[in-house]
């Protein structure tokens, strides 16, 4: 399969100039391009930016560098982005387009009986939209650090997830949408 070259941008978390910090790029991706043709071009794109040829695409598993072992990769997808991190030791990331219809009982079962603030009680759908996009990203995000599956929330899955360092993704190239990146913290990690 053929894959075009696209640029991808810099995403921002508060530490993103610290040494060893986990790594983060937007990737504007075709919008309505099915799935496989936008994992392609994500895993392309990732290859390109740690100066390998291959990554490893075995379904459910995050990707690997073959020529890399020492980094630890993620990927997600929305329609129009895909993200693409890596870090010294394990790193998720999850992107979600904006808005996101938030449905209280879904959210409960997933991300616990407290997933929203308590300001948004008298908040415009908006603010509760963009709440659950948050709350609903960095869950994503840890679950992939961890390697865990999307399962109903518990507090043994809390405790195990909030060992996971996690944060929101700023930038511009991702406006419309919602993303965050967890990771564990490494000893030494090797610049890329």
């Amino acid at each position: 399969m053929e894959t075009r070259r696209l640029t991808p941008t810099p995403c921002a978390i508060a530490l993103w100039q610290a040494p060893g910090a986990p790594r983060v790029w937007a990737l504007p991706t075709p919008p309505g391009a099915p799935r496989e043709t936008v994992r392609a071009l994500a895993r392309t794109a990732l290859a390109d930016l740690l100066g390998v040829t291959t990554l490893t695409n075995q379904r459910g598993e995050p990707p690997r560098a073959p020529a890399r072992p020492d980094l630890h990769l993620s990927l997600s997808h929305a329609d129009g982005l895909s993200l693409l991190a890596c870090h010294g030791a394990p790193v998720g990331v999850d992107v979600q387009a904006l808005p996101v219809q938030a449905d209280a009982a879904t959210a409960a079962l997933f991300l616990g009986p407290n997933w929203l603030p308590t300001r948004s009680n008298q908040a415009q759908e908006a603010h509760i939209s963009i709440a659950f996009a948050t709350a609903w990203t960095q869950h994503e995000a840890r679950l992939k650090c961890a390697r865990e599956p999307l399962v109903e929330w518990s507090e043994a899955l809390a405790a195990r997830l909030a060992h996971y360092r996690c944060a929101p993704l700023h930038g511009a190239a991702l406006r419309g949408w919602c993303a965050a990146l967890a990771w564990q913290d490494s000893g030494t990690v090797q610049s890329l």
